[in-house]
């Protein structure tokens, strides 16, 4: 793929039976079920949740970087493209993983993430649903920025590649 090229990720709500077996350590069973708002608030809306996550993962990649989403298509595109997982998960030690930083972002089409739903309700991230929605897109901008080459950085949690900030920066 190289630098050079237009990257796809496809943003996957819908769940799986079948998770990547690279994060067999990290969720129990082989399962991510459907992501579901109503375990921070059963009066929000899940469709609403997720529009709003989208649109918040967009702003942030602009350009380079095509987003794909199981809102608009319910299968991912058949051309090389990185999977990201918004799934009621918990993970004890994480928001979110991916399955490594493609530095040069030579392999789109091999490139997985993950965001754990239910480690924000645990870890009591949110409030309203423009919170919560906020820390889920900039998680899961995170794990794309991983997915696409980009590092941890430190001191600066205005950059979404920070790792001292919270899911709400």
């Amino acid at each position: 793929t190289g630098v050079d090229s237009q990257t796809i990720v496809y943003v996957d709500f819908e769940g799986t039976y079948d998770a990547p077996g690279w994060l067999e350590d990290d969720i129990d069973g082989n399962i991510i079920p459907p992501f579901d708002v109503g375990v921070f608030n059963e009066n929000w809306d899940t469709e609403v949740a997720k529009e709003l996550i989208i649109g918040k993962i967009r702003e942030q990649f602009s350009i380079d970087i095509t987003i794909w989403s199981s809102v608009e298509t319910s299968e991912p595109p058949q051309i090389p493209h990185a999977d990201l997982y918004i799934g009621n998960v918990f993970n004890e030690e994480y928001f979110g993983l991916a399955k490594h930083t493609d530095i040069w972002n030579f392999r789109v089409e091999d490139e997985e993430g993950i965001v754990f739903v239910l480690t924000l309700d645990v870890a009591g991230i949110g409030g309203t649903l423009d919170e919560v929605t906020n820390a889920l897109a900039n998680i899961a901008s995170h794990e794309i920025g991983h997915l696409v080459g980009l590092s941890h950085v430190k001191g600066n949690p205005g950059d979404i590649m920070d790792i001292t900030g919270s899911g709400n920066d």
